[in-house]
């Protein structure tokens, strides 16, 4: 490039920082006056943040005391159903547990009728009251097996008492009959006794 553009290009460069420096100088004050505005938003902005968050711990322990202690009311209230219910079931359970060991000691007893009646009671709970309980199916097994042997022992008495009266009579007619049997070998006997002495008589008389 030619010296006198160099110069001329120079000369625009001193212009253009010396415009610079003078826009800055003029401006200066401005700019830190923004600064300081802008640090002073900062901190209100960092206050503002805390305030929030002091509301937001505040309206926290409000709704636990206020709000979550109605909200769990209903909560309270179906647990206290579902507890009223479990213990319903464990006295239910209770009871069959009672009358199983109560059938054994009929069984013991040899009293099949009211241990019979205690099978029944038991079963109907199960049945009725307690059908989904695992662990009482071996009870409900062995309470059927209880009630087929009471059964069983209870048509064999049935039978045994409806036969006695039958056999009773049998045996008073076979010993009226031996009785009959015996009274007229007796008359027999003493007929021919007779016989047999009125015919010595009659010998010794001929004599």
């Amino acid at each position: 490039a030619p010296p006198e553009r160099q110069a001329q290009l120079t000369n625009y460069l001193d212009v253009v920082e010396v415009s610079l420096l003078q826009q800055i100088s003029s401006r200066q004050d401005a700019f830190f006056k923004a600064l300081s505005n802008l640090q002073g938003l900062r901190d209100d902005v960092s206050q503002a943040c805390g305030q929030v968050h002091g509301l937001r711990c505040g309206i926290r322990d409000l709704q636990q005391v206020m709000v979550s202690g109605s909200m769990k009311v209903p909560q309270l209230a179906s647990r206290k159903e579902n507890l009223a219910a479990l213990q319903k079931q464990l006295e239910l359970l209770q009871r069959v547990v009672e009358a199983f060991d109560a059938v054994r000691d009929y069984f013991e007893a040899a009293d099949f009728a009211n241990a019979l009646t205690l099978i029944h009671e038991a079963q109907r709970v199960i049945r009725d009251d307690l059908p989904g309980v695992t662990c009482l199916h071996s009870v409900a097994k062995q309470l059927a097996e209880y009630e087929t042997s009471a059964a069983k022992f209870l048509a064999t008495q049935y039978v045994n008492v409806a036969i006695a009266p039958d056999m009773a009579a049998l045996h008073e007619g076979e010993d009226a009959g031996t009785e009959q049997l015996d009274h007229r070998d007796g008359n027999g006997t003493n007929g021919r006794a007779g016989d047999g002495a009125g015919a010595l008589t009659s010998v010794e008389t001929d004599r």
